[in-house]
């Protein structure tokens, strides 16, 4: 990591210091929920997501301690060592380096929130055993994410990494109406 000496005064202290005017409150939250229906197939989507946000993983950084961020593959694989000179992340040490910019990653993202497919069978199948209708589906929640930069933690999730993630849930189901 490369700190710079913002005033020119030949030494690395809080008079370098500048201020950053992002933060992890997202400039913009969408979402877009669309549906499609063709014959006797139906789909519905729901896409989530947020823009103009960062995150700083205060944690991320400590490679080297006795925390659980310790753990962090992302952070550790390529990490500068003698026999990685060249690695993209600082070299691991058990003293903070201290808060730069070098840890403060964009949080946009979007999820695929909620997604169903269903299938009706056919009115002539389900007259035949005096049912009005038949429906099969199967439905998803936090099924996919494509983020920015953050891909080693929920992106929505503030500057943490050790937190309760987001279920991925799978359903799948049938409704009869008589």
């Amino acid at each position: 990591i490369k700190i710079i000496d913002k005033n020119n005064d030949g030494v690395i202290n809080d008079n370098d210091r500048v201020r950053n005017d992002k933060t992890s409150t997202p400039e913009w939250v969408f979402g877009l929920s669309t549906g499609l229906t063709y014959e006797n197939f139906d789909l519905n989507l729901f896409f989530q997501g947020q823009a103009g946000a960062v995150n700083y993983f205060r944690r991320f950084k400590g490679l080297g301690t006795t925390e659980p961020a310790n753990s962090y593959v992302q952070r550790a694989e390529d990490r500068w060592t003698l026999d990685n000179p060249d690695g993209a992340m600082p070299r691991a040490r058990h003293n903070d380096i201290g808060n730069t910019t070098f840890f403060l990653y964009d949080a946009s993202f979007i999820r695929l929130k909620s997604a169903e497919i269903g299938y009706h069978l056919p009115t002539m199948l389900t007259s035949k055993v005096k049912l009005e209708n038949v429906r099969f589906y199967i439905n998803g929640s936090n099924l996919l994410t494509w983020a920015k930069e953050i891909d080693f933690t929920d992106p929505e999730v503030s500057g943490q990494t050790i937190y309760y993630p987001q279920l991925k849930v799978i359903n799948f189901g049938f409704n009869i109406k008589f």
